[in-house]
């Protein structure tokens, strides 16, 4: 899954012509390059990001919720900027630190969180990677927002 920096101008001919989303993606990725602004490929953590963040009942729900997707699929989807500025207040208001006292390996793979073979064998190892993707999420959703921009999020 990754969030990509748009504008409110591209989301909305994005949202107006879904057709032109690889266009819009390619401008920003080559923006995002240049300006030398936080990536926003969450890699394969987003489930286990999405569960801590439902464990410690932090309403921002990265895997869906407050996103509207643009594809039957499920796998183009959007945050206007008024989204992207309240979860970007909400992660930044919210250490790591609560998170990861939700961190639950066994019942991760019980749930088949994915990547689930990688919860109860890397143990620690997995929870701090969740950490460094939580952190480069939140300076990603942060920087978006200084700029006033939206988020399109690919998945797949």
């Amino acid at each position: 899954m990754s969030f990509h920096r748009v504008t409110p101008d591209e989301l909305a001919r994005v949202v107006e012509d879904p057709g032109c989303v690889d266009d819009i993606l390619e401008a920003a990725g080559e923006r995002a390059q240049a300006d030398g602004s936080p990536d926003g490929d969450l890699d394969k953590s987003w489930a286990g990001l999405d569960f801590l963040l439902a464990a410690a009942d932090v309403p921002v729900d990265i895997e869906d919720g407050v996103m509207d997707y643009l594809d039957d699929d499920g796998t183009v989807s959007v945050w206007d900027a008024t989204k992207v500025a309240e979860a970007a207040r909400v992660l930044r208001s919210t250490p790591f630190g609560e998170l990861a006292r939700h961190h639950d390996p066994a019942r991760m793979t019980e749930l088949d969180i994915y990547p689930g073979i990688i919860w109860v064998r890397d143990g620690d190892e997995a929870l701090d990677w969740l950490r460094e993707c939580y952190e480069a999420l939140v300076a990603f959703l942060d920087d978006a927002a200084s700029r006033g921009c939206a988020v399109v999020k690919t998945f797949g």
